[in-house]
């Protein structure tokens, strides 16, 4: 475990890895896997990808004009 090195070279008597992890917990730390999902949606792409087409052939001046078109 990563946390007990770290702390084993500090402190001059070594701790085990399961005293870290105690101590971690009793402080709110916990282990947890985050959830995998896409970053986007296929809703969020489409959108995405309409916002791309309409305004592909915008000139930098286009872009500076604070009124939506």
């Amino acid at each position: 475990m990563e946390a007990t090195h770290f702390i084993n070279n500090i402190l001059p008597s070594p701790v085990t890895a399961k005293t870290v992890r105690n101590s971690l917990k009793e402080n709110g730390f916990c282990s947890v896997v985050k959830k995998k999902c896409p970053l986007l949606k296929e809703a969020h792409r489409l959108e995405c990808l309409k916002f791309a087409r309409y305004h592909e052939n915008w000139t930098v001046e286009d872009w500076k004009d604070p009124v939506v078109r």
